[in-house]
C-alpha cells in the first residue's frame, strides 16, 4: 500500500472519530498542533474605502488542522450586511503563498518555464465583492469539532464601499445576449487557452505557468479579444485534484495551492486586461484511459481505488455518493477562492461529458448513464446556485451535436455551448459559416437561452497550418458566427497549435472592436442568411427589421473557393475578381411604413472602421443596398454592415430602457428629445460618423444649425440608461 493510500485512510479514520489528533506529520507543509477552540489572529483587511465591484479582501490566521480543506474538521466563513441589511455568507479558504521564479528550459522555448516555491507562509482568506455603495458590516466565524467561535467576539466590522466605474458580473441580457450587471452589453469574443502546457516532456517536468497566460492575454487585449475558456481539471496544467507533473505529487484530501496560486494571477492579470473567463471545472481526460487522456483515470486520477479513491471505475463519477460529496467540497472552495471576479464569465460543469465512454472503451457503459449524466449536472449545478451569492452563469459541454438526450442536460444551463469541429480541407460540404447559423437555429427549438460555440476548429490543427496559414477561415467564421444570434464569437480551440504560432491574434480586432460597439440586442433578433448577385450575407435583425446587423462576403472569398496560392500568401497576384459586377443586397419582408428611410453603414471588416454612410428609402417592403466596391475587393472579400431605420428608432425593443425619441428626424435644423415618463437630468453628445465629438449639451432642443448636411450620431444618456440613435440633416 502506497504512502498517499495510507495517508488517505489516517485522514478518513480522523474525520469519523471527530477528533482532532495530532500524531503525525505530514508534506505539504501544513502544521498540525492541536488546540481546543478555534483562534483568529493576525487579521487583516482591504484598506477603506473600496469601490462597488472592487475587491475586498481579508487575510487571517488560524490555529492549524490536519485537513484544513474539510469543513467537517474546521468550517470558517465570514458574514456580510449591506447598507440595507441584505446577508450575504462567503466561505474562507486556505491559502499559501509562492515566489515565482523564471527560467529557460529550452532555447526555443515560446516562455520561460515558472518554478513556483512555497514560502510556508499559509494564511485563511476572505473575498468579497460589494454591489452597492455604502456602510458595509461583517465578522467572522470558525467552528471546529470542538467550538464555535466569531470575530471580533462581541461586535462587528465596517468597509466604506463607494461608487466606481467597475464593470459588474456577466448576466443574462435576454435569452439571446448577456451584458454586465451595470448595464453594458457584452459580447464574448476571444478564443479556448485550456492549459499553459510544460516546457518538456520528460522528467524532470516544468510547466510555463502564468507566463504563457500572460502573453495570451496581453495578445487578446490588445486585439479588442475579451474572452478565454480555461480548465481547471487538467494535470498537465492547473487541478486543484489529481497529479501535478512538476512536483510529482498528487492531491485529493489536500488541494494544489500552487495551481491555484496560478489560477489567482490568471484572473487578476486578465481583469486588468478586460479579459473575461469561462471556467471548466472537470473535464474527461481525467476519467478516461484511451487516446490522449494518456491513462489518466488509471495512473492519476486520485479519485480511483487504486490510487486511494472511492471509486472503482470512471462512471461512478456520476453516482458514487462519497465521490459526490468529494465534488462539493472542491466546488465550495473554487466559489470561495473565485466567485468574487467580476471576470469570471461562467463556471462550466464539465467538458464534453459524452466522450468519457469514448475514452474508456474496455469498460461496458452503465444502462443508465445518460440519465446519471443528467442527474448529477441537475444536483451540482443546484449546488452552485446555493452557494454562489453572486449568480454566475453556469454551463457545460458535450462534444455531440445538440439532440435530444443531451438537451435534457443543456436545459438545466443558464447558457448553452456546442463543440464544432469540420474541415473544409477534406471536405468542402463542410461549411462552417452556414453550420454555424444552423447550430444557432437547432438550439433555439430545444433551448431558449442563449448559446454560442465553446470549442469549433479543423479536426487537425495540422491543416490549419498547411491549408489556412493566414487566418481566412478563422476570419470568416468570427464574423459569421457573431451574426448567428449567438451570444458571443465562436471560440477557436487551437490556441497554441495555430492561432499563437501563425500570430493571428489581429484577426479578433474587427470583431471585438465592432459587436461590442453595438446596443445590447432584443430577444426577438433572429438570423438571416441571403445569397445573391454573387455576395453571401449573414445577418441578424429585430422582427421588424428596423435594425440589422451583418457581415457579406463575395463567394470567391469562400476558402474552398480560393486559389491555394492566395491563401497561403495573400499576394494580390493570386486575389480573386468579385463574382459579379452588381453589388446590390435585397432585404425584403419589412414591416416599416412606406418610404420609411434607413441609415446604412458599411464598416471595414479588418479594422471596424467606418468606410461609407449612406441613407435609402423602403419601397414595398425592400431596401436595396449596394455594398462597396473598394470593400468587395478588400483582402477577405467582404465587408459589415450596419442598417437602422432613422424614422421610428424607439421600435427597437431595448432591454431596460425608457422609450425615448428624436425628432424630427430628419430634420432641416432643429431636434428635441422626449423620454417617456422621465423628467430627470438628461446629457446629449453629438457625433459626425467619423466618431469626433462635435459637442455635448445638456438641453432637450438641440440644434444642427451650424452643421452640414449629412447624418449624425447621438448619444443620449440618462438615469444610468444610454440610448445611441441616428440623426440625418437635410
Amino acid at each position: 500500500m502506497t504512502y498517499f493510500v495510507i495517508m488517505r485512510l489516517a485522514v478518513n479514520y480522523i474525520d469519523k472519530m471527530k477528533n482532532i489528533i495530532c500524531f503525525i506529520s505530514i508534506v505539504f507543509s501544513i502544521n498540525t498542533t492541536c488546540y481546543s477552540t478555534p483562534i483568529i489572529t493576525n487579521f487583516s483587511a482591504t484598506s477603506s474605502p473600496i469601490g462597488v465591484y472592487d475587491k475586498f479582501e481579508i487575510s487571517f490566521s488560524l490555529n492549524n488542522y490536519l485537513n484544513p480543506f474539510n469543513d467537517s474538521q474546521i468550517n470558517t466563513y465570514c458574514e456580510f450586511w449591506d447598507p440595507n441589511g441584505v446577508y450575504y455568507k462567503t466561505d474562507a479558504f486556505f491559502y499559501e503563498e509562492f515566489i515565482k521564479t523564471d527560467t529557460l528550459i529550452n532555447t526555443n522555448d515560446p516562455f520561460p518555464a515558472e518554478i513556483l516555491t512555497a514560502t510556508g507562509n499559509q494564511t485563511w482568506r476572505v473575498r468579497f465583492t460589494p454591489k452597492v455603495a455604502g456602510q458595509w458590516s461583517y465578522r467572522l466565524i470558525a467552528i471546529d469539532a470542538n467550538d464555535s467561535i466569531s470575530y471580533p467576539s462581541a461586535s462587528i466590522l465596517n468597509f466604506s464601499c463607494v461608487s466606481a466605474n467597475n464593470k459588474g458580473f456577466v448576466v443574462k441580457a435576454n435569452n439571446k445576449f448577456l451584458k454586465r450587471s451595470t448595464g453594458e452589453f457584452f459580447f464574448p469574443v476571444g478564443e479556448n487557452i485550456g492549459w499553459y502546457g510544460l516546457a518538456n516532456n520528460a522528467p524532470p517536468y516544468f510547466d510555463y505557468g502564468t507566463n504563457a497566460y500572460v502573453h495570451y492575454i496581453d495578445e487578446l487585449s490588445s486585439n479588442n479579444a475579451n474572452f478565454m475558456r480555461v480548465w481547471l481539471d487538467f494535470y498537465y496544467g492547473m487541478a486543484l485534484v489529481g497529479k501535478d507533473y512538476p512536483t510529482s505529487q498528487t492531491y485529493y484530501d489536500l488541494y494544489n495551492l500552487k495551481d491555484a496560486w496560478q489560477l489567482d494571477s490568471i484572473f487578476n492579470y486578465a481583469k486588468s486586461k478586460d479579459v473575461n473567463i469561462m471556467l471548466c471545472l472537470f473535464t474527461h481526460s481525467t476519467l478516461g484511459n484511451d487516446s490522449y487522456c494518456n491513462n489518466n483515470w488509471n495512473n492519476n486520477n486520485p479519485f480511483n481505488s487504486n490510487n486511494g479513491g472511492p471509486l472503482s471505475n470512471p462512471f461512478d463519477f456520476f453516482t458514487d455518493n462519497n465521490a459526490k460529496d468529494k465534488t462539493k467540497e472542491i466546488l465550495d472552495y473554487v466559489i470561495s477562492r473565485w466567485g468574487y471576479a467580476t471576470n469570471l464569465m461562467s463556471w462550466e460543469l464539465f467538458n464534453e461529458v459524452d466522450k468519457i465512454p469514448d475514452f474508456n472503451s474496455s469498460l461496458a457503459t452503465p444502462g443508465t448513464w445518460d440519465l446519471d449524466v443528467l442527474n448529477w449536472h441537475s444536483e451540482m449545478k443546484n449546488y452552485i446556485q446555493e452557494k454562489d451569492h453572486y449568480d454566475h452563469l453556469i454551463t457545460t459541454s458535450y462534444a455531440s451535436e445538440i439532440d435530444l438526450v443531451n438537451t435534457q442536460v443543456h436545459a438545466l444551463m443558464d447558457i448553452v455551448q456546442s463543440h464544432e469541429y469540420k474541415n473544409v480541407i477534406t471536405n468542402y460540404s463542410h461549411n462552417i459559416q452556414e453550420r454555424f447559423f444552423m447550430i444557432s437555429f437547432l438550439n433555439r427549438l430545444y433551448n431558449d437561452v442563449p448559446y454560442f460555440v465553446g470549442e469549433w476548429g479543423f479536426s487537425n490543427p495540422q491543416d490549419w497550418i498547411d491549408f489556412d496559414p493566414n487566418g481566412i477561415e478563422l476570419h470568416n467564421s468570427l464574423w459569421s458566427s457573431s451574426f448567428s444570434t449567438a451570444f458571443g464569437a465562436a471560440a477557436n480551440w487551437w490556441w497554441d497549435n495555430y492561432i499563437e504560432p501563425k500570430d493571428l491574434y489581429s484577426i479578433f480586432y474587427p470583431v471585438g472592436k465592432f459587436m461590442n460597439s453595438l446596443t445590447i440586442p432584443s430577444a426577438d433578433f433572429v438570423a438571416d442568411y441571403l445569397n445573391s448577385n454573387g455576395i453571401r450575407t449573414f445577418n441578424m435583425h429585430n422582427t421588424n427589421k428596423d435594425t440589422i446587423y451583418g457581415w457579406a462576403q463575395d463567394i470567391n472569398y469562400h476558402h474552398p473557393n480560393l486559389d491555394s496560392l492566395y491563401i497561403s500568401t495573400l499576394n494580390p497576384i493570386y486575389q480573386p475578381t468579385p463574382n459579379t459586377t452588381n453589388n446590390e443586397i435585397v432585404i425584403d419582408d419589412l414591416i416599416s411604413p412606406l418610404n420609411t428611410l434607413y441609415s446604412v453603414e458599411w464598416y471595414n471588416s479588418q479594422t471596424a472602421d467606418l468606410q461609407l454612410s449612406d441613407t435609402v428609402l423602403q419601397i414595398n417592403n425592400q431596401i436595396t443596398i449596394n455594398m462597396p466596391q473598394s470593400l468587395r475587393e478588400s483582402t477577405f472579400g467582404d465587408a459589415v454592415f450596419k442598417i437602422t431605420a432613422i424614422d421610428n428608432p424607439s421600435s427597437f425593443k431595448r432591454e431596460n430602457h425608457l422609450p425615448i425619441k428624436l425628432f424630427p428626424n430628419p430634420t432641416n435644423e432643429k431636434i428635441k428629445i422626449e423620454i417617456e415618463h422621465y423628467t430627470g437630468q438628461v446629457n446629449a453628445k453629438v457625433y459626425d460618423l467619423t466618431g469626433k465629438l462635435l459637442f455635448a449639451t445638456n438641453s432637450t432642443n438641440i440644434s444642427l444649425k451650424d452643421y452640414q448636411k449629412g447624418v449624425y450620431l447621438f448619444k443620449v444618456s440618462y438615469a444610468d440608461k444610454l440610448e445611441e440613435m441616428r440623426v440625418i440633416k437635410h
